[in-house]
């Protein structure tokens, strides 16, 4: 059986199969010919559970971070892309390896490196629906010191400086382009 993937069915028609044998007292045989799942499994499945619903335990070994951790790492990664400092892999690894230290998770993460896998990033992409990007270059001494009032304080003069230009006959602008065309 070396070249057979164990669960070659979704949990939507499990479930579906489920509830036709519980609800519509369709044969275990009938309901798996039917739906595509082992007539085994299906059948293991009602004499543990009893009738109630449930959902199908993930195969293979858990996650690292637990669901609820990596839901609000994922919020922190898109939170700091929102701000402007969007993270490349190596810090999202490097992160994650020193909050599953933090948290005390029992890890396979690179302790020499200090770092979790390219495993473990393929598939907290997959599960998350994350994609890479190339962070903008923002220098480190502007992103320190991006406070409300800096900022504030940069639009005030920026004002300013529009409003001159509004009504100068000169023909002086704006240069956008930081790199030559």
């Amino acid at each position: 059986m070396k070249g057979e993937k164990r669960r070659n069915y979704d949990s939507s028609r499990f479930k579906e199969a489920y509830m036709k044998v519980i609800k519509d007292n369709w044969s275990v045989y009938k309901a798996s010919k039917e739906y595509g799942i082992p007539w085994s499994t299906l059948r293991r499945h009602i004499a543990t559970h009893g009738g109630e619903s449930f959902d199908l335990p993930k195969l293979g070994r858990p996650f690292t971070l637990g669901s609820d951790l990596e839901c609000k790492f994922v919020s922190y990664i898109i939170k700091m892309q929102e701000l402007g400092f969007g993270l490349s892999v190596t810090d999202i690894k490097a992160k994650c390896y020193a909050l599953a230290v933090q948290a005390g998770k029992d890890h396979q993460f690179n302790d020499a490196k200090r770092k979790a896998g390219p495993y473990w990033w393929w598939s907290f992409k997959e599960r998350y629906g994350l994609s890479l990007r190339t962070p903008e270059k923002l220098a480190a001494c502007r992103a320190v010191t991006a406070n409300r009032q800096n900022i504030d304080d940069f639009y005030k003069k920026l004002l300013d400086v529009v409003i001159e230009l509004i009504f100068c006959k000169s023909l002086k602008g704006f240069i956008t382009a930081t790199k030559p065309v």
